[in-house]
């Protein structure tokens, strides 16, 4: 059942501030496509490809490009009210009185409506027979092709219809006490009792609608919740605090367990699994037009101008900042609530137990790296000095004026430092704060280091190639006799994981035998920026998104799309206690890994 909205909203507007709830994870679909446009409805056909109603027309959607259908005997090009019967005939009209339908992705005008029968609000629905039925001044029922079977016409308007459990449709009278019912095609009156009882007051325009297993009318006018009693075709005023009153005219939508409530202006009320006495204000910054549930469980909301905002899991919550001005670009989760960052200019920040807070800031260079080991006390990052930050005692010390390239730590207070003219040991402590020694056999860049903890072995990648260190000897490892060259080198227990462009991506065991590693069904425009190992899988950002790989190479999941940031440039992650970080573009986003994610078809980006 649809009922236009809009007919009812836009006659008047104001507005009522409310809190911003914790957003969770999307991404905007035809962001570019929907500019200037605004989205009424949406639907999915029987084949999953979308449509959707808007001022400029029909959009259809196939996960590849968006395409305005021909209607060409509209009157007017802003269209409503998407319904679908049982075959999969799609009907919507316009505001003038023009009823048309989608069938093979093609659009035909199947019916307009007498004058006797025109009225400001229109509303569809699909009968269990795949008739439709129109409810308007009067309430009309037609044939898939158009074919007029049954009409009652009437003085009053009828604004939304609902079919009880005994089969029977209900039409409540906007603005009356009354109730039309259609049984066994025949109509008749009946009165809508409040508390059992005649009701002294009119009720405005009513939607029925069903949730949580039970019965509910919304005053779309009057910002009312009711519970109804079908047996006694009785109201009930339900106390929802201010879950209707954000907007002049309530428009309500439910998706499963959720019931959503939008406001006038911007953001839209939402409560889950339970009547909406308490709520969360969510996006804040958008006009929502329409809320639909798809059949993989992605919650689509429709809006005026900025395309399409779709949330593949309610579940999984948006960014904890969204770091507009300064962008995190480096990142150490040292715990599952303790996160320290480093922005784009200069600020070292932690997040700990839901609170930001700023550790130093010397504005003089991006902190390109935060390294850290879960089992240290010590944060080392580069703020135009090389420098330690203990967790415990919160003092900062600086030792080295070098450019700060990578760290990976032997134990919990010693490391090896990888800087622009070579590679540091240090040992850091709570009293004799550090000791520190250049490595004579490394005075060249450093471009990544990694440490096989199990047979003590240190691996720098260099200007010079790629190197070995173990028992203070240093061996050059060559590939098919030559050099190797790498950004990024990473160890999993005793093996070695090397990016080469020349070479792809390698694995070299403590023996120093070297094999090709493939991640399968990546395309050849990817390129790996980086990889973390997690629970014997492999997490690899690239330039395009953050993937989980099995440690065969085959893909488990995609990150970008399932939590809503595939649109957004991946700065840094890191792993602590089940809980994957990302810093990107959108801000710093928690994971949990060892939640269980759906599989469902995901909406593909523009």
């Amino acid at each position: 059942m649809k009922i236009n909205f809009f007919l009812v909203f836009l006659l008047s507007v104001w507005f009522i501030n409310q809190a911003r709830g914790q957003q969770p994870a999307h991404f905007i679909l035809g962001e570019n496509q929907f500019k200037g446009v605004q989205i009424y409805d949406m639907i999915q056909d029987n084949e999953d490809y979308f449509y959707f109603a808007t001022n400029e027309g029909i959009i259809h959607y196939d996960f590849i490009s968006f395409t305005k259908l021909e209607t060409k005997e509209a009157r007017s090009n802003a269209f409503f009210n998407l319904v679908k019967n049982k075959k999969g005939t799609i009907f919507f009209n316009n505001l003038n009185n023009q009823i048309f339908k989608i069938e093979n992705k093609t659009c035909e005008l199947v019916f307009t409506l007498p004058e006797r029968f025109s009225s400001n609000i229109i509303n569809l629905t699909c009968n269990n027979l795949g008739q439709l039925i129109i409810a308007c001044k009067g309430i009309l029922l037609i044939s898939e092709e158009g074919k007029l079977l049954n009409e009652l016409e009437s003085p009053y308007v009828f604004n939304s219809s609902y079919q009880l459990s005994d089969g029977s449709w209900m039409f409540p009278v906007a603005n009356d006490t009354s109730l039309l019912l259609y049984d066994n095609k025949i109509f008749h009156r009946a009165e809508l009792l409040l508390n059992g009882a005649k009701s002294s007051r009119a009720f405005g325009v009513l939607n029925f609608f069903r949730f949580l297993d039970s019965l509910y009318a919304v005053d779309l006018s009057n910002n009312k919740f009711y519970a109804f009693d079908e047996l006694r075709l009785s109201l009930r005023e339900i106390n929802v605090g201010n879950f209707l009153n954000s907007s002049t005219n309530a428009r309500v939508y439910i998706t499963g367990d959720q019931i959503w409530s939008a406001s006038s202006i911007s953001g839209i009320n939402f409560s889950n699994h339970t009547l909406p006495q308490e709520f969360s204000v969510l996006f804040k910054d958008y006009f929502i037009s329409d809320v639909y549930r798809d059949r993989e469980g992605n919650i689509l909301m429709g809006t005026f101008d900025k395309g399409v905002i779709v949330i593949p899991d309610l579940s999984v919550p948006d960014v904890i900042d969204p770091f507009h001005s300064d962008p995190m670009i480096s990142l150490f989760a040292a715990g599952k609530n303790e996160i320290y960052m480093g922005s784009n200019s200069g600020f070292f920040k932690m997040y700990q137990n839901y609170q930001i807070q700023t550790i130093s800031s010397t504005h003089k260079k991006p902190i390109e790296g935060v390294y850290g080991d879960v089992e240290s006390d010590f944060i080392i990052y580069d703020d135009e000095k090389i420098k330690c930050y203990n967790r415990k005692t919160k003092e900062i010390y600086s030792f080295s004026n070098a450019s700060l390239k990578d760290v990976c730590f032997i134990n919990h207070e010693a490391m090896y430092i990888g800087t622009n003219i070579g590679v540091y040991k240090a040992k850091l402590g709570t009293h004799a704060r550090f000791s520190i020694e250049h490595i004579p056999d490394f005075k060249t860049r450093v471009y990544s280091l990694a440490y096989d903890k199990t047979n003590e072995i240190l691996y720098i990648s260099s200007a010079s190639g790629l190197l070995k260190f173990h028992q203070n000897k240093v061996e050059k490892i060559l590939y098919q006799n030559h050099d190797i060259y790498s950004e990024k080198i990473c160890v999993d227990g005793e093996t070695l994981y090397v990016l080469s462009r020349q070479h792809g991506i390698l694995t070299v065991n403590s023996q120093v035998q070297i094999s090709p590693f493939v991640f399968k069904t990546l395309s050849r425009e990817e390129q790996i920026k980086h990889i973390q190992f997690y629970n014997h899988s492999i997490i690899t950002s690239t330039n395009t998104g953050l993937y989980q790989f099995d440690l065969k190479g085959n893909i488990v999941r995609q990150f970008h799309t399932a939590f809503g940031f595939a649109t957004k440039k991946i700065y840094e992650y890191s792993i602590a206690e089940n809980t994957l970080w990302v810093s990107h573009s959108g801000g710093v986003q928690e994971i949990g890994l060892n939640t269980y994610i759906q599989k469902r078809k995901q909406l593909p980006l523009d």
